[in-house]
């Protein structure tokens, strides 16, 4: 994780999410099932991890190409 200087904690924080999200993604070949269960211990939990990815402004299409 790399910081960087932003206007506020919260922007610190989102932009150490938003590192530890893609490293997540990459491990697991984007399988949010998997990140499920890496990050909530529930592969089930998908749909929360993705909608979280989403709103971090991570891009599936984008990440794959």
């Amino acid at each position: 994780v790399r910081l960087e200087a932003a206007d506020s904690l919260n922007a610190v924080a989102q932009s150490v999410e938003r590192q530890y999200f893609l490293s997540i993604f990459r491990e697991t070949g984007g399988d949010f099932e998997e990140m499920a269960e890496v990050l909530l211990g529930d592969s089930s939990r998908a749909r929360a991890i993705r909608l979280r990815f989403n709103q971090l402004g991570l891009r599936v299409r984008e990440l794959k190409s």
